[in-house]
């Protein structure tokens, strides 16, 4: 089992890391997932993820296409 992570550990090691900010972080982490920013399986959302756009290399066949004819 992965042992838990301890912060005063982490800061000794990084001298240059600054708790006060890190705990700004994850109060606004906290904020967030509290207000409902959520994505898939009620994990949080990163910017600039989700569907993509597909490009149809051949539109000849492909089945969204409609051709109108002039009759």
């Amino acid at each position: 089992m992965p042992r838990k992570i301890d912060l005063k550990e982490i800061a000794q090691k990084n001298p240059t890391l600054d708790l006060d900010e890190l705990a700004r972080w994850r109060k606004l982490r906290k904020t967030l997932i509290e207000t409902g920013m959520r994505g898939r399986r009620g994990r949080e959302t990163a910017p600039f993820v989700g569907k993509r756009a597909q490009i149809v290399d051949d539109p000849e066949n492909d089945p969204r296409l409609v051709r109108l004819s002039r009759d």
